[in-house]
């Protein structure tokens, strides 16, 4: 028998509004809500929608599978992590003047969204710059955490103008996933737990620096995995300049990489250009516990402690067959592999998430001891990979759940005491756990649970992102949280 039907954060005095129920749009529902209020969607296709400048956290009830945003997104007014926009497929049209998510002078929270099958052309262009396409950001610390980016696709040619003498072929394309562009300010985005795969762009002429991700200013990015995106020229042997096909740093950008998994990132029939890491111009980028392998790097980005086939000078590196127990989507790490306890370990804070029931022992899906594994799947950030599944258990009218399953935190983010609420179909013992983003266990109750609503006190918490553990004699479930300052 199933008994957990789901997990609550709430703050105390926020509204929760259903649409379509409540009203037919999501951008009724934000004109009529406040700082702190939710917003769920049920399942259907929906228009964009601008935040307006409120802190409210707009989520899906039964994930990106059955809930889809047709037209763009902005969050322009200056939002800070406390708006959240989790749990949706964004499938927009996009091109030379349109993105789907617009990100300016704000920060969010974007979580566990999918953008996939994209498929645009850009033909016989001049001089046209474009600074990203899927997702644009700018002059911000957002949030980009557990999203998929995936199968998109893009073609860019250049129109000749002779001249140019020579650089006729001028168009220039940054970031066609995700643009951050943060130069010669103090934010800095953060990029956690996200997978890009399959993305594609075919070129002449173009200048394309960054397929998934173009940095310029300070950036993060821990636990993504990068996996067979590549460029291909339309006309082969004829490349112009394709840099960075899983990641770029550019301009003045200052990124830090730790436990990144960078595999099979390409640049077809010319092994000179096959850069997955590339950093151009005065930029810096720091790289960490991650593994790449069947990539080049382009310059001369600082590497520590990771796995690069072909070698790389610098403190801990190896150059060993990453032996991943699975390939793709998920290229888990196997016992045996030599990047298994074997990243970053001049801190413990880089340490792997402690498996509460085997002190000493790392929480799956990170392996070995505690030593941060190099890699998606090591370091704290990878206590995120334990989470089985996002979405809103809605009750029906007679009180039993749509899905069992499912999980969520709402709203999340929180204030500084949250109150952790489960509800079971029957009474029965369960333990409750919280741990810090360092997988660090600051909360567990043990306990003998009546039927029905039970509520959990854990008491102030320190701003940062949680995850709450409940475990029963059948299963355990992970949702991870936000509380804020």
């Amino acid at each position: 028998m199933f008994y957990l039907l789901f997990i609550l954060t709430t703050a105390i005095h926020s509204t929760i509004y259903f649409v379509p129920d409540d009203y037919p749009t999501i951008q009724q529902a934000i004109e009529e809500s406040v700082d702190g209020d939710t917003i769920l969607v049920l399942p259907g296709e929906y228009s964009g929608f601008n935040y307006q400048g409120k802190n409210i956290h707009i989520e899906s009830t039964s994930g990106p599978d059955s809930t889809v945003i047709n037209s763009t997104i902005y969050v322009v007014s200056n939002e800070s992590r406390e708006a959240v926009l989790k749990g949706f497929q964004i499938s927009t049209f996009v091109d030379l003047d349109t993105y789907a998510l617009v990100i300016n002078g704000a920060s969010p929270s974007i979580l566990e969204n999918v953008f996939k099958d994209y498929y645009v052309i850009f033909g016989f262009y001049k001089g046209v710059s474009k600074e990203g396409l899927i997702v644009s950001l700018n002059e911000s610390s957002a949030l980009i955490q557990g999203n998929s980016f995936t199968n998109n696709y893009f073609f860019c040619d250049s129109y000749p103008d002779s001249s140019l003498a020579g650089y006729g072929w001028s168009s220039k394309f940054l970031g066609m996933c995700v643009y951050i562009g943060n130069q010669g300010s103090s934010n800095c985005a953060e990029l956690r737990n996200n997978i890009f795969n399959d993305n594609t762009a075919v070129t002449f002429g173009v200048y394309m620096f960054g397929l998934c991700v173009y940095c310029d200013g300070s950036t993060i990015l821990e636990n993504n995995l990068f996996f067979k995106n590549g460029f291909r020229d339309s006309f082969l042997g004829n490349f112009w300049y394709c840099r960075g096909n899983a990641l770029c740093a550019g301009g003045d950008a200052e990124v830090t990489v730790r436990n990144c998994t960078f595999h099979h990132n390409y640049i077809d029939d010319d092994p000179g250009y096959l850069t997955g890491v590339a950093v151009i111009g005065g930029a810096q980028l720091h790289i960490s516990s991650s593994i790449i392998w069947a990539n080049d790097i382009y310059d001369s980005p600082i590497i520590q402690y990771s796995d690069v086939e072909g070698g790389w000078p610098g403190t801990g590196n190896i150059d060993e067959d990453p032996c991943y127990l699975s390939g793709p989507p998920d290229y888990y790490l196997s016992l045996s592999s030599p990047c298994v306890d074997a990243g970053d370990n001049t801190d413990p804070t880089f340490n792997d998430p402690e498996d509460p029931d085997n002190p000493g022992y790392a929480l799956w899906p990170s392996l070995g001891g505690l030593r941060n594994d190099m890699g998606t799947y090591g370091g704290p950030g990878a206590i995120y990979w334990s989470n089985p599944g996002t979405g809103i258990v809605r009750q029906t009218s007679g009180g039993q759940s749509t899905d069992p399953f499912l999980l969520s935190v709402c709203p999340n983010p929180c204030f500084r005491s949250p109150v952790i609420t489960f509800e079971l179909l029957e009474s029965l013992i369960a333990k409750i756990s919280v741990f810090d983003v360092t997988g660090r266990m600051i909360y567990q109750e043990v306990n003998y649970y009546s039927s029905g609503s039970n509520h959990i006190y854990p008491g102030n918490m320190r701003p940062g992102i949680y995850y709450a553990r409940m475990t029963t004699g059948e299963f355990t479930i992970f949702r991870s949280f936000v509380v804020l300052d």
